[in-house]
């Protein structure tokens, strides 16, 4: 990982920078209309916070 320039400055080193996360998301798209998106954002935002209560009104449809 550690990279030496040729005048023996800089370069990468070793445990620098910010760990990598252990658990990846998985990156998705879609299309939607303008009032489709703010719905799908709030709700997205309960998902992230709150699975339980996503859980709860998606069982209420």
């Amino acid at each position: 990982m550690e990279e030496i320039s040729k005048s023996g400055r800089g370069g990468a080193r070793a445990g620098a920078g910010r760990p990598r996360l252990k658990v990846t998301r998985a990156i998705r798209q879609m299309r939607a209309f303008p009032e489709e998106w703010e719905l799908i954002q709030a709700f997205a935002r309960i998902v992230k916070h709150d699975p339980e209560r996503a859980k709860r009104i998606l069982q209420t449809e």
